[in-house]
């Protein structure tokens, strides 16, 4: 099974998240406090890796999938039609553009505030992306970044602000559950 390491990640991203899943789910049992911080520290951490191995992954599976190309190139060859037909071209494919640019934008724009605080802050901006309890998606972004640009340096910084990270989740899970007095 080729596709395998899709079904882990999907797995790892819902019913296995350490934040929104593993620690609220260990508390319920009675787990708390530093044993709470250690499991979950151990397996955010793991998780981390993972995620750099993965990005790999589809990095290589994209490369070699040769199919992509030929789609690429009728994509060109169709977009090079529909931009003749004003009607299309102005009905559709300027909707269809602004949406995408919209959707990602924010990852791919030079400008953007968090592209240049990883570029300019380096081993600063992983820790900060690596400790902060709000932005979903933020150690994603980080292990993402680290992974296009083989930086394994910056993917320990990130680790280690993670633990950070566990704590404070940890820390507020316990304050929730203590507001209902589980």
């Amino acid at each position: 099974m080729r596709f395998w390491p899709v079904f882990i990640s999907l797995a790892m991203a819902f019913p296995l998240n350490v934040d929104f899943w593993v620690i609220p789910n260990l508390r319920i049992r009675g787990i708390s406090g530093s044993n709470l911080f250690c499991i979950a520290a151990v397996l955010a951490t793991m998780e981390l890796f993972y995620w750099y191995w993965f990005w790999g992954w589809v990095g290589r599976e994209i490369a070699n999938l040769k199919k992509i190309r030929g789609t690429v190139e009728l994509g060109k060859e169709i977009a090079k039609d529909l931009k003749n037909d004003p009607y299309v071209k102005n009905r559709y494919l300027r909707r269809f553009i602004n949406h995408i640019v919209e959707q990602y934008e924010w990852a791919t724009n030079p400008k953007n505030w968090l592209v240049r605080m990883l570029k300019g802050c380096g081993h600063g901006g992983m820790a900060v992306l690596g400790v902060e309890p709000f932005v979903a998606g933020g150690r994603t972004l980080g292990v993402i970044f680290c992974r296009t640009f083989s930086w394994k340096a910056g993917l320990i910084t990130l680790s280690i602000a993670n633990v950070g990270h566990i704590f404070v989740v940890v820390w507020g899970w316990d304050k929730l559950f203590s507001l209902f007095g589980w």
